[in-house]
């Protein structure tokens, strides 16, 4: 299907497009929905929503994302059509049931969520997963890793690295040999220094205002 680029300037932080609902039913497109939006060079996977009066149906509001990353002019044209779900949430579905994921599936759900390919709702139910079922050390160390290959990188070096050996050094600890180990040094040496770090639990929590019971006290992250 082919439609018209309407420059509207929003901002949703993810790929998402406005579409004409007497469109969206002629395409059989419903609000969360995934579509292929491709020009001549380039493709992007953006979620639907429908809209009435903003735009015509032959038009098709993109957001800032989507504009930017393919370059888009006002009243271009555009092909869109129907796209399959990430298979990431079928693996979704799978720590749900309570399985344990391998190294290449948890680096997908982790590359879907850096991408901005998985709906708020979508992330919440992994996040949800992970709560309730829990991961193995197996899975901790992938998923670990997952996150820091999708992600910036910080290398340690000069003072921090100093006061975290000298931390280790004064508590008699002759290794850091698990993660945790070297998240609970650093935040305690970032809060020194009046910087807050969170996990990604907490980050995901916090941006999707989700209520996460702890040890049977509820805490409300985000509001």
């Amino acid at each position: 299907m082919k439609l018209k680029i309407k420059k509207i300037d929003f901002a949703t932080g993810r790929p998402v497009c406005m579409i004409h609902e007497r469109k969206a039913k002629e395409m059989s497109l419903h609000v969360g929905n995934r579509v292929l939006i491709k020009d001549k060079k380039r493709e992007i996977v953006s979620i639907v929503d429908t809209v009435a009066g903003i735009i015509k149906p032959d038009e098709i509001a993109v957001s800032n994302d989507i504009f930017e990353a393919l370059n888009l002019r006002d009243d271009e044209i555009v092909c869109v059509e129907l796209a399959d779900k990430p298979n990431s949430i079928n693996l979704i579905k799978k720590k749900l049931k309570g399985a344990i994921l391998n190294k290449n599936e948890i680096e997908e759900i982790v590359r879907d969520i850096a991408d901005n390919a998985l709906t708020e709702i979508e992330v919440a139910f992994f996040v949800a997963a992970v709560y309730t079922k829990g991961m193995n050390l197996e899975e901790t160390k992938n998923l670990t890793w997952a996150m820091i290959k999708s992600g910036n990188r910080m290398k340690l070096a000069g003072k921090i690295a100093e006061n975290l050996i000298k931390k280790a050094k004064y508590e008699n600890i002759d290794k850091i040999v698990t993660v945790g180990e070297c998240y609970l040094h650093l935040k305690d040496i970032a809060k020194e220094k009046g910087i807050e770090i969170f996990e990604i639990s907490e980050i995901i929590a916090k941006a999707l205002n989700i209520e996460i019971k702890v040890e049977g006290e509820e805490k409300r992250n985000g509001g």
